[in-house]
Parts: C-alpha cells; structure tokens; sequence
C-alpha cells in the first residue's frame, strides 16, 4: 500500500473558472501537522472580475497588482514546498472543502505555468466524505455550517486561504478519527 500525506488547500479567485478569472490567494498546510503551512497572494492574470467574487478575498485588486507574486514564481514556490513536506515514497494528496472548485484552478495555474502538478489528477473532497460518513442524501446538507459539533470547527471561516485551509485540516482530522479511531499522521 502507498504512503500517502493529505495536505489541505484552499484558495480566493476573483472569479469562477481558472485562465478566464484569477486566483488570487494560494494557501496550504498539512493536515496532522499544521506548523507546515504555505502561503501566497498572487498577482491577477485576467482583466476580468465577478466583484462579489473578489471581495470574498479581502485583498483588493489594485493590492494584488502592486504586491501580489507572480503565478509562475508562486507555482513553483508551491510545488517546491509540496515536495521539501512530502517525504521519499510518499503520495501528497490534496484535500479541500468542495474540492473541485480550488483543486480546478491549483492544477490549471500547475499546469499552465510550470507544467506538472505534484498532486496528480485528483483531490479528496471533505464534502463527499462527510457525505459519506454521515449517510447524507441531499447535498445542501453538506455545507460547514451543516456539521454537527464533533466535526465543526472550532475557528470561523475567514476567507484567508491559510486559515481556511487550517480550518479545513481541522475538519478533515475530527473525520478521519471518527471513522479510524486514530489521529491522522
């Protein structure tokens, strides 16, 4: 069986599809061992902007011209800091909070600019798991406000991508112990 490390992302866009709107925030930790986080603001790739979508953010654009990084240096810083937290022989397998929103635009912004992705072609998705592991039929019963207290988290949603992915390492850990009896490694 392959080793595997979970690591949580979670990003801001300033839009809903990767090339035509921008990530704009990046960030990351690994899931049991949150000291090792990862974090970037990026400079806009698009002249095009959904403003409900950019204020969720809390970085204005204007910022993000003049200070964000850009995507090709932030990728690579990225997928460095992917490979300096996953040791030889192991899988880094990237988990969200409906996964295929951030993991869509971390793999076009992978792909588009240096190339590859260090996670693959796939993501864990809390959502579904909590699905699954709660017998969840209807999928608006999924969202972070929905979790029973053993899986709620014990921060607030800030719309910081470190925190957020902080708070969904979290999440993600109450659920694996659940099921696994056993802190995640």
């Amino acid at each position: 069986m392959q080793k595997e490390i979970f690591i949580s992302v979670d990003i801001e866009t300033d839009g809903m599809v990767p090339g035509d709107f921008s990530m704009t925030e990046l960030g990351a930790v690994v899931v049991g061992k949150t000291e090792e986080s990862f974090e970037a603001f990026l400079r806009p790739i698009s002249e095009r902007v959904i403003p409900a979508a950019a204020v969720v953010g809390k970085k204005s654009r204007k910022w993000l011209m003049d200070n964000g990084e850009d995507p090709v240096t932030v990728m690579m810083r990225f997928a460095e800091w992917v490979k300096s937290v996953t040791p030889e022989g192991v899988r880094p397998i990237f988990v969200g909070y409906n996964a295929a929103f951030d993991w869509m635009f971390v793999h076009w912004y992978f792909i588009h600019f240096i190339g590859e992705n260090p996670f693959g072609y796939s993501a864990f998705d809390i959502k579904s798991f909590y699905a699954g592991l709660a017998h969840i039929e209807d999928w608006s019963e999924t969202g972070m406000r929905k979790l029973p207290p053993e899986f709620a988290p014990e921060r607030e949603l800030s719309h910081s991508a470190k925190d957020d992915a902080l708070q969904q390492a979290e999440i993600f850990e109450k659920m694996r112990k659940a099921i696994l009896g056993k802190e995640v490694k």
